[in-house]
């Protein structure tokens, strides 16, 4: 199926839509709220978030509709069951980031970073994809096929920093929203993703201008992680960043300022620096504090030149 295509023909029609049924208003107003979203990335040349998309699928008018349903809901005799699948797909879904776990022939596993859930891709419309890749898609499933729509790839190095920085905003979304879960976080914050893409892009430029970007990464096994987590906790070095079933995020702190960041998942720790110098000492620090519950495994250092 030509998803491209089959978007920009539904794109054409519904706003033509928009432009005979006069709702002009609905469109400055939207063209208002797009503007106000976007702020954090308009001035980044290469980060490009497709306004008639965002207009068409996402804003929601003051009936709480969205313009693709308005439009549906009037034409639906109209229009093909190509069309009428795709847009109820559409609807549906949201835009997450997705890890490639495994691959298998032409096949893909990937794992969405927040709800969890596996998706099973074909690889052959995604370039180069290695295992740990990150990309920025939505999953579209339309007659036993599933599709990442639109795909962008990420550098796995800013996994970490991508999932710290949205669990903040799901936890604010979730102190304001009843029956808050991943899905409608997502769905409802469909901006927020590409303006962090928007970032990272901004630090591969600097890259350009010859700022290297370098993480010293140690790693270590262990056996107890409950234990382990629980002697992080209880030490006033070490604070709380990130705890969601198997994935725990520490900051390590030295007189208030961030030495490194701690991440347990499945059976290691890896800590993270942003030097040798901190590195070194991290290490020593997290030694001292879990002795004989480690065992140290590697030391290596991530450049985006090894991961890209």
């Amino acid at each position: 199926m030509d998803l491209y295509n089959l978007t920009m023909n539904i794109e054409e029609k519904a706003l033509k839509f928009l432009i005979e049924c006069k709702l002009e208003e609905d469109i400055q107003r939207a063209k208002q709220e797009f503007d106000e979203l976007c702020t954090a990335i308009q001035n980044d040349e290469n980060m490009f978030v497709d306004f008639n998309e965002w207009l068409v699928y996402d804003y929601e008018e003051r009936t709480g509709k969205k313009l693709i349903e308005k439009y549906y809901e009037q034409h639906k005799d109209d229009i093909t069951k190509e069309e009428k699948i795709f847009i109820q797909k559409r609807i549906d879904s949201y835009l997450s980031i997705y890890e490639l776990k495994e691959s298998k022939g032409n096949k893909g596993k990937f794992e969405d970073l927040f709800t969890k859930k596996y998706e099973y891709i074909d690889l052959q419309n995604i370039e180069d994809l290695q295992i740990k890749d990150l990309v920025l898609a939505r999953v579209i499933k339309i007659s036993g096929n599933v599709y990442f729509y639109r795909p962008v790839y990420i550098p796995p190095i800013f996994k970490k920093s991508i999932e710290r920085n949205i669990v903040i905003k799901y936890n604010e979304y979730k102190e304001k929203t009843p029956y808050a879960n991943w899905g409608n976080f997502l769905k409802n914050n469909t901006i927020l993703l590409q303006e962090y893409l928007g970032v990272i892009t901004q630090v591969l430029d600097q890259k350009e201008d010859e700022e290297e970007y370098k993480i010293w990464q140690s790693t270590y096994l262990i056996k107890d992680e409950k234990k382990i987590i629980q002697k992080l906790k209880n030490n006033e070095m070490i604070q709380l960043d990130f705890e969601e079933r198997d994935y725990v995020i520490f900051k390590l702190l030295d007189e208030n300022e961030l030495l490194a960041e701690i991440s347990i998942q499945k059976n290691k720790i890896e800590v993270e620096c942003n030097s040798k110098e901190e590195c070194l000492k991290s290490k020593k620090i997290i030694e001292d504090i879990l002795k004989q519950e480690i065992k140290y495994y590697k030391d290596e250092v991530l450049e985006l030149d090894d991961l890209l």
